[in-house]
């Protein structure tokens, strides 16, 4: 059984977190499987020692993280929370949330035990990052376009590029090269870098021929055409071997070489390092690409010295590339006058995510279509930008359509000067988001209904021990007691228990480990039968309509608790129409994909059970909160809340998923996904009671962790005419089993503390005794129905009645598999 600390660990494990648990004063720490595996490390491994910890974050993130450590540590800060990179073992960097606090100190305020979590946040991380870049690089090239129609002289534009990339589109070195006046070397007409110490291009010789090692790396093999070269790590690429130790010592990974072509011929080369690997997707390289072929152009126009003709026709085709790129791009881009607010042109990106067309946007300023409840914000976090003290401004924010939906974007502006002297202009870029948001919000449900699953399975798992104990001697009570009051009052109690025992199947259904009988239903068939019931459950003033026919096909599923469930989502139903209404019971089917976007289910055919009514309906915060246990918005005594919540756990258990959709005053609809026929699991064998359930002085070995369940079914096994040998685990068991003691039937609970569970203490067994009789018990066995069944074991499921103990007792030793 686990503790309240285990239970914590396992609810954050559950949840995707990692954890890790210091003990300044011993100097131990420890780390939870799910922090080594998002770190690389295997679950018998040890992880970082305490004095490692730094080494272990990436160097960027060193100022930051001592920072907020330091602080917290010295009693500055309850908390701390910061994203930063954490190395795995294989030496890669990822992002994540951390999360600690010092949750004891000593007298003078130090800590004594440091407690930590780590989210893995990596892929959306990224995702963003990359966002990020495109947008810098799509204002790198806007600014280069700029510098490429001002038509400096040859030298002049080299440096502008170079400069531009470097400070606005996350490049960290760029150099402009060419052919030596003997062909032999590509020489550096100028370069441009964060770190010019480091990065130094003029100790470089670099070839232009393919014999030679200095003209194989991405600059030479460029110069040789016809494409641009693309290299994710010049440390490791094999072009590049006669660079790996001054590449490894200055830093630089990815790099990119771009010819630059004249009249049709290479008469340049633009190379661009960064300090990350495989930095040039292919969108960037699409843009850079093209900004190659924009340099090109100007230098075609500057080799006629400006000559009106040629100027006017690469004028034209520079706007017209533009035009193309700022059209073509994956993000929405629009232009806004700074003074005014007013769109003055947006690409169909923007348009199609905006919902309006560009004579509607020109119409418009940006506070326009800014939902009411966001603008105030807004305005607040934009004032900088708009007066000129940062370049440019990133946020998340919604824009209003026509319809009067409102539409997430992520959105990235900055400022540019008009050469003609006009009202500077703000580049406004924006992504729709919402398929993103609504993937976070359904990982965050399922994230929150799993550790609340874990949870209600523990409680339950510990409820039914209980209750064994309470419904066999409140029977025997009342047996022993008759039909007096004091018989009434054990009756009472053991009604109660079996009560108390339903309120348990249905945690453990929506913790996912009822013990569940699937097979191939037919929808129809099952709605059919049920019928009559459900007709009976709603009144007078409430209509059931039902289509003419169900799905043809057959769902996987264990029929009593489907029926259930569907009882539940009637009744559930029924109380949402005080005033009389219509319930409405449909089936259709449907075939999930990868592309799907229900992120719960695995790919495969399924029947979707829809039930919908035309009742009250539900708000957000309700809706949120339909699925956890024990909520309900009825009034005290009329309901335990947990009929959504044991549909949400048979439909998971079942390999399937639940919707809920629900307006105030417009009704809900309930979904029901359920996996089209599989192959059936073995069964475990039905077990009936009978007169002559009795023993005759066998010899049963009880094994069972709970001193108060152990004590209780040794004197029920007593009564019934056995012996008892009653031990507290496994490794107990197994040395009576070793001995010359007789023994004619193990009977063991499933889940046992000391390192063996009862499934392992069998296998263990019949390597001592073959032939040796098993019999097994539990309150949540469904994850080991298909071992019981190769053991030939029979299944006693907690918590049960003298006369099912007997009757399990009996047909065990009896031979019944």
């Amino acid at each position: 059984m686990l503790d309240g600390e285990d239970r914590w660990r396992t609810a954050l494990d559950a949840a995707g977190m990692g954890v890790w648990d210091w003990d300044v004063v011993a100097g131990r720490i420890y780390y939870s499987r799910i922090w080594k595996e998002m770190r690389g490390f295997g679950d018998g491994e040890d992880g970082p020692a305490v004095g490692q910890w730094r080494d272990w974050v990436h160097p960027d993130d060193h100022a930051v993280v001592d920072k907020l450590i330091v602080d917290h540590l010295a009693g500055l800060t309850p908390h701390y929370e910061f994203e930063h990179r954490i190395k795995c073992k294989d030496g890669r960097y990822k992002w994540v949330i951390a999360r600690g606090m010092a949750c004891e100190r000593d007298e003078d305020g130090r800590p004594l035990r440091i407690v930590g979590t780590n989210l893995d946040i990596d892929v959306a991380k990224r995702a963003a990052i990359l966002a990020r870049r495109h947008g810098k690089l799509l204002e790198a090239i806007a600014a280069c376009n700029l510098a490429i129609a001002r038509r400096k002289s040859i030298d002049e534009l080299s440096s502008d590029i170079c400069r531009i990339l470097v400070e606005r589109g996350e490049i960290d070195m760029a150099w402009v090269g060419r052919p030596s006046p003997d062909g032999r070397l590509i020489e550096p007409i100028t370069s441009f870098s964060r770190d010019p110490e480091a990065h130094d291009i003029k100790h470089f010789v670099i070839m232009t021929s393919a014999e030679h090692p200095f003209g194989r790396g991405p600059t030479g093999t460029a110069y040789r055409g016809p494409g641009a070269v693309w290299i994710d790590d010049v440390v490791t690429d094999a072009s590049t071997a006669v660079w790996h130790d001054r590449a490894a010592n200055s830093g630089l990974k990815g790099a990119a070489a771009i010819p630059i072509y004249q009249k049709g011929r290479i008469v340049n080369v633009l190379t661009l390092y960064t300090d990350e690997p495989a930095f040039f997707d292919e969108t960037t390289k699409t843009l850079l690409q093209d900004m190659g072929a924009q340099f090109g152009l100007a230098l075609d126009a500057l080799e006629a010295e400006r000559a009106a003709t040629r100027f006017r026709n690469s004028l034209r085709l520079s706007e017209w590339r533009a035009r193309a790129i700022f059209e073509r791009a994956p993000l929405g881009i629009a232009l806004v006058d700074s003074v005014t607010g007013l769109f003055l042109d947006a690409n169909a990106k923007f348009q199609e995510i905006l919902d309006r067309d560009l004579a509607a946007l020109q119409r418009l300023s940006w506070q326009d279509i800014t939902p009411l409840a966001e603008l105030e914000k807004c305005i607040e976090g934009v004032t900088p930008f708009l007066n000129g003290e940062v370049p440019s401004y990133s946020c998340e924010k919604g824009y209003l359509r026509p319809d009067g939906s409102v539409v997430p974007t992520s959105l990235t502006a900055t400022r540019f000067d008009t050469p003609d002297g006009e009202n500077p202009r703000h580049l406004v870029m924006i992504e729709d988001i919402t398929e993103r948001i609504d993937l976070q919000q359904q990982l965050s449900q399922r994230q929150r209904l799993e550790a609340l699953g874990q949870l209600t399975g523990g409680i339950a798992h510990d409820f039914n021990n209980l209750l064994t104990v309470i419904i066999g001697n409140s029977e025997a009570l009342a047996l022993e007691l008759g039909e007096g009051d004091l018989g009434e009052l054990a009756g009472l109690i053991l009604s109660t228990g079996e009560r108390a025992a339903d309120l348990t199947g249905r945690l453990l259904t929506f913790a996912r480990k009822q013990s569940l009988i699937p097979r191939a239903i037919k929808i129809g068939e099952l709605i059919d039968g049920l019928l009559p019931l459900l007709r009976r459950a709603v009144p007078d003033g409430i209509e059931l309509k039902l289509p003419a026919r169900f799905s043809s096909r057959s769902v996987y599923a264990d029929p009593a608790q489907l029926e259930m469930a569907l009882l539940n989502l009637v009744l559930n139903a029924r109380d949402a129409l005080p005033d009389g209404g219509t319930i409405e019971i449909s089936s259709e089917n449907i075939l999930v994909g990868n592309e799907s976007g229900l992120i719960e289910l695995q790919p495969g055919p399924y029947v979707v059970i829809a039930l919908g009514d035309n009742g009250v309906g539900m708000g957000e915060e309700t809706l949120e909160k339909a699925f956890d246990p024990f909520f309900t918005t009825k009034g005290p005594g009329q309901g335990s809340g947990l009929g959504l919540s044991m549909v949400y756990g048979f439909a998971r258990q079942s390999g399937g998923h639940v919707e809920l959709t629900s307006r105030p005053g417009e009704g809900t609809t309930v979904r029901l996904y359920l996996p089209a026929t599989t192959d059936a699991l073995p069964r475990t064998p039905s077990v009936h009671a009978t007169a002559d359930d009795r023993g005759t002085g066998e010899v049963v070995l009880i094994a069972e962790d709970d001193s108060m369940v152990r004590k209780f079914v040794s004197s029920q096994v007593d009564a019934l005419g056995y012996r008892t040998i009653a031990v507290l685990d496994g490794h107990s068991a197994l040395a009576v089993l070793g001995s010359d003691t007789p023994v004619d039937l193990l009977f063991t609970d499933i889940a046992m503390d000391g390192g063996m569970d009862g499934i392992e203490l069998a296998h263990r067994a019949r390597a001592i005794r073959p032939e040796l009789p098993l019999l097994f018990t539990s309150g949540h066995a469904e994850e080991h129905l298909q071992r019981l069944a190769e053991l030939g074991a029979l299944l006693l499921r907690k918590p049960y009645r003298k006369k099912e103990l007997a009757a399990h007792l009996r047909q065990a030793l009896d031979g019944v598999r």
